[in-house]
């Protein structure tokens, strides 16, 4: 049974956390009522614990709206022959073999890198557009597991969508706004893109992500197989900034090249750094990305960032500590529009 009641509730659902917003609906302007993170390691004890948040009963569903990320995701930039991207055939073959997806068993859609409209609909397709592409098996797995959970998915977007909607929107509203790397460091790989105000400059998947950094952890400190060092990488126990330069030099290195060619193709520098999707524990990762390539950290004030999407806070939800890793569940929430929007 759906919930009769008006509420909204937006959740993103990563690996081993959902972060997740009771408010007044589902589209601003609304209000936010409560703010809550829950723990995935026990999937009982996080039902239990949703359903707590939303208020519905067992066998009922509260509507959300909803982010996760699937883990052969593609969100990437595309290049297409501009007389031939508005034939479905030729844009087929070009996703298929730029990416090497299988568009039998993958969702497609392709976005306009610069404001996430169709391109379809613009009268010239563009050079380079965003393909975003997931497994179908994977995206009905996150389904079944809302569901699961008492979470009807009014929608379901990839989180790495919305979270670079966002921060796009953000540099949009500064006065001065220069190239901005985000990063989105994954177990197993890192997802590079530098972001500009007109839009999505480049991106570029790097096979290092977190568990590069395991056999490291374990050389470095003597520890007695891979498993002791994850288990201790992944605890509140030992801070690792000492050694954050031999963690991360493998994936700075592809990161330096990255920067490098952009550079010196457009003739701009980049000049700040945001990382989506890192816990507190591990702020280190940031700081010691950020020194050793040279740049500042960005830092965005969630709690503002909403306040711009006319998002307003209830006097609960305002003594809510929300630090970084609550960007990507602050940029499902909001609603973007092109800075320069004269010919849509």
């Amino acid at each position: 049974m759906i919930s009769s009641k008006t509420k909204g509730l937006f959740i993103e659902l990563s690996d081993r956390t959902a972060f997740l917003a009771r408010t007044s609906s589902l589209k601003s302007p609304l209000i936010v009522e409560e703010f809550k993170e829950i723990s995935l390691d026990d999937k009982d004890d996080a039902k239990e614990a949703i359903r707590e948040f939303t208020g519905v009963r067992q066998g009922g569903y509260a509507i959300s709206n909803c982010a996760v990320y699937p883990t052969k995701r593609v969100v990437a930039r595309g290049s297409f022959d501009q007389r031939k991207a508005k034939n479905q055939s030729y844009l087929a073959e070009q996703v298929s073999s730029q990416f090497k997806i299988d568009l039998d068993q993958f969702t497609v859609c392709i976005l306009d890198a610069g404001d996430g409209a169709d391109p379809a609909s613009k009268e010239h397709f563009p050079k380079e557009a965003l393909v975003c592409a997931a497994p179908e098996d994977e995206l009905k797995a996150a389904q079944s597991d809302l569901l699961d959970m008492g979470i009807y998915p009014q929608t379901m977007e990839i989180g790495t969508i919305t979270s670079l909607g966002g921060i796009l929107n953000y540099l949009q509203t500064q006065e001065k706004s220069i190239p901005t790397l985000v990063l989105e460091i994954g177990d197993e790989d890192t997802n590079l893109y530098v972001l500009k105000k007109e839009g999505i400059d480049i991106s570029r998947p790097i096979k290092y992500g977190i568990n590069s950094m395991i056999p490291v952890v374990q050389s470095e400190l003597g520890l007695k197989d891979e498993a002791s060092a994850l288990k201790l990488f992944n605890s509140d126990n030992f801070d690792f900034t000492g050694m954050g330069s031999a963690l991360v030099k493998k994936l700075i290195r592809e990161l330096q090249a990255s920067i490098g060619f952009y550079e010196v193709q457009t003739g701009q520098t980049v000049g700040q750094l945001y990382c989506t999707r890192v816990s507190p524990k591990m702020f280190w990762l940031k700081t010691t990305i950020a020194e050793m390539l040279g740049v500042k950290l960005l830092e965005i004030d969630i709690k503002e960032f909403l306040g711009n999407q006319n998002i307003e806070l209830s006097d609960a939800a305002k003594e809510a500590q929300l630090d970084s890793s609550w960007m990507g569940l602050a940029c499902l929430m909001g609603e973007y529009k092109a800075l320069n929007n004269e010919e849509e």
